[in-house]
């Protein structure tokens, strides 16, 4: 473990399809990839960023159970940006999403 973060800048285009940021602890990335974090946020984010931070953290948590006897730290933040702070348009970028594509929906299940 160490004290010094990770950082990286970049420019975000909401005009361009940068809708949200997911903030994560690493107990988050070491069992949940970014894409299946994305998937997920953007699955939940119409009942609002906290909602889903909590889907995101809640597969980690879950995938951790499975793979061990304890649970690493998982913290999970969602910061809406530009335009997507409108909940109907949470509403719309759901549909963006192939829930049958097989990707993970959130339910822990892949």
């Amino acid at each position: 473990m160490s004290s010094t973060p990770d950082v990286l800048t970049l420019e975000l285009k909401p005009e361009g399809g940068d809708r949200f940021l997911i903030f994560g602890s690493p107990g988050v990335w070491e069992l949940v990839d970014s894409q299946t974090a994305v998937d997920i946020a953007a699955r939940n984010l119409w009942k609002g960023p906290n909602e889903a931070a909590k889907a995101v953290a809640k597969v980690a948590q879950e995938r951790w159970r499975s793979a061990e006897d304890v649970v690493a730290d998982v913290t999970v933040v969602v910061v809406v940006v530009g335009a997507a702070q409108n909940k109907l348009e949470w509403k719309r970028m759901d549909h963006l999403y192939d829930l049958d594509s097989g990707s993970d929906d959130g339910d822990g299940h892949g």
